[in-house]
């Protein structure tokens, strides 16, 4: 692997502003002229450079990484920044975030209700529901505060 290619691959990998960004680690590494179609050059040449098997397991050598909240959310920000069909990644983002307790989408609701005539069923599924309504309905003029502000 030549200079170039290493530098490449490092800005590539990076956890700065090129993290990821392979035509702008192409440019920064390379530093084409700035001529006719160089921007789709060096486009085109990033491209190749990840295809290239030994650019590809350096770049793997240089992100071996122990998976952080730090790094998930700048993951997430990047995917959500720069690709147009992020939704595996965003998937185990989720994933992710819910082992971690994050994020919580769901509600569990435990209560025995073997006992219950149709009546009592009726009141008490009716009071859960009216309590998650509320929850519901708070947070959401808590969001609409928050963007107003």
């Amino acid at each position: 692997m030549n200079p170039k290619q290493e530098r490449f691959c490092l800005l590539y990998a990076s956890d700065r502003e090129f993290f990821g960004n392979g035509v702008q680690s192409y440019i920064e590494a390379y530093e084409p002229k700035q001529r006719g179609n160089w921007y789709a050059s060096a486009r085109a040449d990033a491209s190749r450079l990840l295809t290239n098997a030994n650019i590809l397991k350096r770049i793997d050598e240089l992100l071996e990484i122990e998976l952080n909240d730090a790094f998930v959310d700048k993951r997430l920000g990047y995917w959500i920044t720069q690709l147009a069909h992020p939704n595996a990644s965003i998937d185990g983002i989720r994933e992710y975030n819910k082992l971690k307790k994050r994020i919580n989408d769901k509600f569990t609701i435990r209560h025995e209700f073997a006992d219950y005539t149709d009546e009592e069923l009726d009141s008490e599924l009716s009071g859960i529901i009216g309590t998650i309504s509320t929850g519901i309905r708070d947070s959401e003029r808590k969001s609409k505060k928050k963007s107003k502000q």
